[in-house]
């Protein structure tokens, strides 16, 4: 019996020898890849596993935020070292650390003002902190300045729910409706 296993092992052992792996990584496999990339400032090829990350799934919202910012940073619109502390802020929201994320996106925010990216994300940080004034306030900043970013609008939607505001949460779920891709 021991004889036969043995042989049963070496062969399984030889057949998965010289075949190539074809394993498809998950959405969120990919996205993790991504991240390790984007913290090391290597952006394009982050993008590039976000972007495959956001094929499998157009609504994983993980994916199409960083595919954003990789975006921006390519393009020369956001300073590497603002998008460095946005990568860094999201990785500190994904390990449930909320307050050094939010450290890191007012460093991101101080260095790149503009960017409803970060604000959104910092949004998220101050959410799950319960602080639902300063959720909307950077949710309502990052509307501001990108009118036609869908995920703000539903951030803050959450956020006047949960502060009871309901009036500027239908408000807000229009806007994510009217701006949320199809």
């Amino acid at each position: 019996m021991k004889r036969i296993m043995l042989i049963l092992i070496i062969a399984v052992a030889f057949s998965s020898c010289g075949k190539e792996e074809t394993t498809q990584l998950s959405e969120r496999e990919l996205y993790n890849r991504g991240m390790e990339l984007a913290l090391d400032g290597k952006f394009k090829d982050a993008q590039d596993l976000f972007q495959e990350s956001l094929d499998m799934n157009p609504l994983y919202w993980p994916a199409e935020g960083s595919v954003r910012i990789t975006n921006r940073v390519l393009s020369g619109q956001m300073a590497e070292k603002a998008a460095l502390h946005m990568f860094r802020g999201i990785e500190y929201g994904n390990n449930r650390d909320q307050h050094r994320k939010v450290l890191e996106l007012k460093e991101a925010i101080a260095l790149s003002p503009d960017s409803a990216l970060a604000y959104n994300e910092r949004g998220v940080a101050y959410y799950k902190m319960n602080m639902l004034v300063q959720a909307i306030a950077d949710r309502n900043r990052a509307i501001m300045l990108e009118p036609t970013y869908a995920a703000p609008y539903y951030n803050k939607a959450v956020a006047c729910e949960q502060a009871g505001r309901m009036w500027e949460a239908v408000d807000a779920y229009k806007g994510f409706i009217k701006n949320a891709p199809p």
